[in-house]
């Protein structure tokens, strides 16, 4: 598979513009050897004088805590506003790469992201904001771009005026905004600044915020997502009202709950469970989960939930001949966690990995064989882009580095990708090469950029063996006496 040129992309740099510019491009661009393994060296840039005299502008002590506390001030707020010149430079380099509107293809839009978090080793969702930041700033707000170069303002405060003007759309509205708000953002903390902002709409733009406040209530959504130390997050987007009524049923049941639990003399004994937070949360489960009596009253017994996870944890540990972590969808969790929600699966996969990369060999099965290449390349790599975070086997699929019928259906030509990346690969913005049985390969862009990836660890990192494995040496672990013992 070919890959498009880069001449074909918006983002060109154009000879005879500002070198300054130039040179922060190149920078951006120039990052193949981060990437690159075995390890180069960097390439070497030759920096102006502007250059020069910021280095020197941020040059700091050996130990700045030696210096009078009016110094350390002092260079706190030249650091800061050095920073602010800084973020502009990358702004610019930012819209030199991009272009300075969206392009009309969003296939070709989702090519410039990935190359620009590929090069600045970020996220896409961060360098899909940091694009729009930037397009922003320089095509309706260029007076905050100036501003922010000459550190009269902070990053902050560019971002909330993006933030909240992102649904203004007339010019002389937008022209209007900057005007008023800029002198604001020279005197206001960022925070101050956001409701500087929101009056400002509200005052310019009256007849279509309420609009726009009319028609967000079709955006309203749930969401779920994991959290650390074993909990999740569940919320919900909707209209003030609703969400209000919600929150105060929430509470009103929290109250009687507490009540019911001993209130605050409870909580001052030490019971946790009685805290306004934590009952609140218990009687929005019940709210959601439980069952209505004749009473009026909401009864739940969390033992009832039929709930569906994946837990992931080696042999050694199940056994407590070890105490790696496991992963609870895809979440790390201590052993002692692992264990105890191992005792209650239902349904077990034996997985074998490699003893010295820890990639993923084989995948077996529950019960049944569905689609077995499939589900072991997607056990095996998930997405294998770098940075790319998609766990859901719903935004994964299958993909043939070399396309079928030319290349095989099989683990080394197959790997994962998720169907963003997938769709980019198609359309020829990114290519996958040298794809191995491991889930190593190389993926190459149309900028030129070349990232190998290395085969990914299933559970955990065997590198890392001996550094932090604090589970008991085998001759001390207890046995393990449990009837539901895994069938391996």
């Amino acid at each position: 598979m070919s890959v498009t040129p880069a001449s074909a992309c918006e983002a060109v740099l154009v000879p005879g513009r500002d070198d300054a510019v130039a040179r922060d491009v190149q920078v951006v661009l120039d990052l193949e050897w981060l990437f690159a393994a075995p390890a180069a060296e960097p390439p070497t840039y030759t920096h102006g004088p502007a250059a020069e005299r910021v280095v020197e502008s941020v040059a700091e002590p050996a130990d700045p805590a030696t210096l009078p506390i009016e110094e350390r001030v002092a260079l706190l707020v030249d650091v800061e506003r050095e920073s602010a010149r800084a973020a502009a430079r990358r702004l610019r380099s930012v819209v030199a790469c991009v272009g300075p509107v969206f392009c009309g293809d969003s296939m070709r839009e989702r090519h410039v992201v990935m190359e620009l978090a590929l090069a600045l080793r970020i996220g896409e969702s961060a360098a899909t904001s940091l694009v729009v930041l930037a397009r922003t700033l320089h095509t309706d707000y260029p007076e905050f771009l100036a501003a922010l170069e000459a550190a009269e303002i902070s990053e902050w405060h560019c971002r909330e005026l993006v933030s909240g003007t992102r649904h203004v759309t007339d010019p002389a509205t937008i022209a209007a905004l900057q005007e008023r708000l800029l002198p604001k953002a020279r005197r206001r903390t960022p925070g101050e600044f956001r409701r500087d902002v929101r009056t400002a709409i509200a005052h310019l733009d009256a007849e279509r915020e309420a609009e726009r406040r009319a028609a967000a209530r079709e955006d309203r959504y749930v969401a779920y997502r994991a959290l650390d130390d074993g909990l999740g997050y569940v919320g919900i987007v909707t209209d003030q009202p609703t969400a209000r009524a919600m929150f105060d049923a929430i509470t009103s049941a929290g109250s009687a709950l507490q009540a019911e639990r001993g209130g605050a003399e409870a909580v001052r004994a030490g019971d946790t469970d009685a805290t306004a937070d934590a009952c609140r949360a218990d009687a929005f489960a019940a709210l959601v989960l439980g069952r209505r009596d004749d009473d009026g009253s909401v009864c739940w017994d969390r033992s009832e939930a039929q709930v569906s996870l994946t837990l992931v944890v080696d042999l050694d540990t199940l056994r407590r001949e070890s105490s790696r972590p496991g992963l609870l969808d895809g979440e790390p969790v201590p052993a002692s966690v692992a264990r105890e929600i191992a005792g209650i699966a239902t349904r077990w996969r034996r997985a074998v990995t490699d003893p010295v990369t820890g990639h993923l060999l084989d995948y077996g099965t529950e019960q049944y064989l569905p689609a077995r290449l499939r589900d072991h390349v997607l056990a095996r790599d998930l997405c294998r882009v770098p940075g790319c975070t998609a766990r859901s086997q719903s935004r994964l699929e299958m993909d043939h580095a070399l396309p079928f019928p030319e290349g095989a259906s099989s683990a080394a030509n197959c790997g994962g990708l998720c169907r963003r990346h997938h769709q980019l690969k198609t359309e020829r913005y990114a290519d996958v090469v040298d794809s191995r049985a491991d889930g190593s390969a190389t993926w190459v862009t149309a900028w030129g950029q070349s990232v190998r990836i290395p085969p990914r660890p299933f559970l955990h990192d065997p590198a890392d063996d001996g550094v932090d494995d604090v589970g008991p040496p085998p001759s001390q672990a207890p046995p393990d006496t449990s009837p539901e013992a895994p069938p391996f």
